[in-house]
């Protein structure tokens, strides 16, 4: 038989006593046999894990790090656990890194008979803080509990992160904080505030907890993904900095947030979920994926991964935790899973023209960056938005919502408001138009087209309206649209001559087309004799009613966007368009999309629009038209619902 000591690789409980199934052997917390501890002379070698039996699902190693004294070496024992058997352990959220960035393996910690684990300097500090003196501590730290050479090993035991945290008896949040001399932040006497300080003596020290708790949410491991869900997640939090310690109950976190919002800050999102923790769990994944994305990691593929554990598992498994695909896979997959959770094409909204692909071939240029996404992201996020200080944590600016979602309801005419999704690994080629009536899935393509895409190709149904004419570069006037204070464009107009009107407000003149009365509006035009002076005058009947409305929401909305003409109506957009631009109704998205040709069926966003009367410029509720139906116009084809592609 061989002697060789069994390292206990599958601890179960039965009876209350904890048995290794390898060996049969009783496992007690004792002190470490002496030969643990008087290493001998010999160089020490890298440990060798054991390999991890997936087979049950939720196994992963524990650290059992050994007692001694602050100047003692560090010491520890691998064993691996089943966590459903629910084993006894604590979990450690920490950053690998110091402060100045260090994330070198410059420090080591000993494990088995002279073997040892390289960690970083921050790591070993972490250790050394929460290290017993006479008793061992069992606890899981992924520096130590992850063979972090072994890919595989990462991709699993990151998805059982959620589990580990929320399963631990507690989490210890440790931090280092040696930027300050102590006279300047005293933590003993913010962490006595926070947890017992009265009403009275809070308001006395106000300033004292401010301060120190803005330069304590400077640090880095709070803008951190990988925290977000190791704190959010924990049943019981301890904060740790510089050996002093902070139990975060609920009455604490309420303190925390009455004091960020007394002084008009927001928390960073791993203190303002576990704020949310009692009363909510974080499943929205538009609100999950801005939480991760405006925070900051090493790998950028983590800022997804990190996030996972709060979707639904119905849609988390559209995100593959794969460390093997580049990073635009992985955010490629986030934004369909957003696509598929949210059964609707708003994202589109945000894609298009960004100065970088100005500065590119359009046909090359990435159709959704990073910045727009997170802009999608932050505005998709139910939570209600707080307010930030420069002093506390860098916040992404947003910017304003790009555009006016003009359909609304659940069905207009042909056009859906809900979609069904269906992935496949490449696009087979453009079906022919289809039949208004027909409903059929948007089909994306799993396989990137361009590799710095994330914003997957697709087909799907859409609804041609119009096309565009002229921009604003042909148009006299057209920029005098934004200028205008509201209520003052047209005042007056309605009450004088339409002749003397026309005069004094010039910068309409390309505008007064599109709004002239016709035999096709609903809208009662005035008496005979008023019509037929105007038409000899060569001026027409113009409904002062829609152009005061269409002015006053391009005041409101086109700021930054420019105007165009279209063979039927007006619109502005953001820049990019040009003439012979179609403007296309695309089923599950809200706004009208100018989009750019490039093939039969086959098109790239330019921007999403604002037209003018958008649904009843076709022959979707006829009778209802208040377009140019000029004689010498291309009126919209007899069939206008087609399938398109789009990159």
């Amino acid at each position: 038989m061989s002697t060789r000591r069994c390292r206990h690789p599958d601890i179960r409980k039965f009876d209350g006593v904890r048995c290794c199934l390898a060996c049969g052997e009783a496992v007690f917390d004792a002190p470490p046999p002496k030969s643990s501890i008087e290493e001998t002379q010999s160089t020490p070698t890298p440990y060798e894990y054991a390999t991890l039996n997936y087979r049950l699902g939720q196994e992963v190693r524990l650290c059992e790090l050994l007692p001694g004294e602050p100047t003692d070496p560090l010491q520890c024992e691998i064993i691996h656990v089943n966590l459903e058997d629910l084993p006894d352990y604590e979990a450690v959220s920490y950053t690998w890194a110091s402060e100045d960035g260090d994330a070198s393996l410059s420090r080591s910690i000993r494990c088995g008979h002279n073997r040892y684990i390289p960690i970083t300097a921050n790591c070993a500090a972490v250790l050394c803080q929460l290290r017993r003196r006479g008793l061992r501590r069992r606890l899981w730290v992924d520096a130590v509990s992850i063979n972090q050479s072994n890919v595989n090993e990462r991709n699993h035991q990151v998805g059982l992160m959620d589990h580990v945290y929320s399963q631990a008896r507690s989490v210890r949040i440790c931090i280092e904080d040696q930027q300050v001399p102590p006279e300047w932040i005293d933590y003993r006497q913010t962490f006595r505030l926070l947890q017992n300080g009265s009403p009275a003596e809070i308001d006395v020290n106000t300033d004292l907890l401010f301060r120190s708790l803005v330069h304590l949410l400077s640090l880095r491991y709070f803008r951190r993904a990988w925290v977000i869900q190791e704190v959010a997640l924990a049943t019981t939090a301890y904060l740790l900095v510089n050996g002093d310690e902070l139990l975060l109950t609920e009455s604490v976190m309420d303190r925390v947030d009455l004091l960020a919002w007394r002084n008009s800050f927001q928390l960073p999102g791993v203190l303002r979920l576990r704020w949310k923790a009692n009363q909510m769990r974080l499943t929205d994944i538009a609100a999950c994926l801005r939480a991760g994305l405006d925070s900051e990691c090493t790998d950028p593929r983590d800022k997804v991964f990190s996030v996972l554990s709060f979707v639904d598992l119905q849609f988390r498994s559209l995100i593959a935790v794969d460390y093997s695909l580049e990073v635009e896979p992985v955010y490629a997959n986030a934004v369909l899973a957003v696509i598929s959770t949210r059964r609707n094409l708003d994202i589109l909204s945000y894609v298009g023209w960004n100065e970088a692909a100005l500065a590119v071939d359009w046909r090359t240029s990435p159709a959704l960056t990073m910045d727009q996404f997170k802009h999608f992201l932050a505005h998709e996020d139910a939570r209600e938005p707080a307010r930030s200080s420069s002093q506390l944590i860098r916040i992404s600016e947003w910017g304003p919502v790009r555009s006016l979602k003009q359909f609304e309801g659940e069905e207009i005419g042909p056009w859906r408001a809900n979609l069904e999704i269906r992935t496949v690994d490449e696009l087979e080629v453009v079906p022919n138009l289809v039949h208004k009536d027909t409903i059929t899935p948007v089909i994306f393509c799993r396989r990137p087209h361009n590799p710095t895409n994330i914003l997957p190709r697709f087909q799907v149904r859409a609804h041609f309206i119009d096309r565009i004419q002229q921009t604003n570069a042909h148009i006299t006037g057209s920029r005098d649209l934004f200028t205008r204070k509201p209520g003052t464009y047209l005042q007056g107009m309605e009450s004088m001559d339409i002749n003397l009107a026309h005069q004094q407000f010039p910068e309409y003149a390309w505008l007064l087309p599109c709004f002239q009365r016709t035999q096709c509006t609903t809208q009662p035009v005035k008496s005979d004799e008023q019509f037929a002076s105007h038409e000899q005058d060569g001026i027409p009947e113009i409904d002062v009613e829609d152009l005061s409305l269409f002015v006053e929401t391009a005041i409101q909305h086109g700021d930054g966007k420019d105007t165009f003409s279209t063979v039927h109506s007006v619109g502005f957009a953001r820049h990019g368009f040009k003439p012979g631009d179609e403007i296309w109704a695309i089923d599950g998205a809200r706004a009208p999309f100018i989009l750019r040709s490039i093939g039969a069926k086959t098109y790239r966003i330019v921007s999403d629009c604002y037209l003018w009367a958008a649904l009843e410029l076709d022959y979707w509720i006829p009778g209802t038209k208040k377009g140019r139906w000029r004689e010498e116009g291309t009126v919209p084809e007899e069939e206008q619902t087609h399938i398109i592609e789009i990159f």
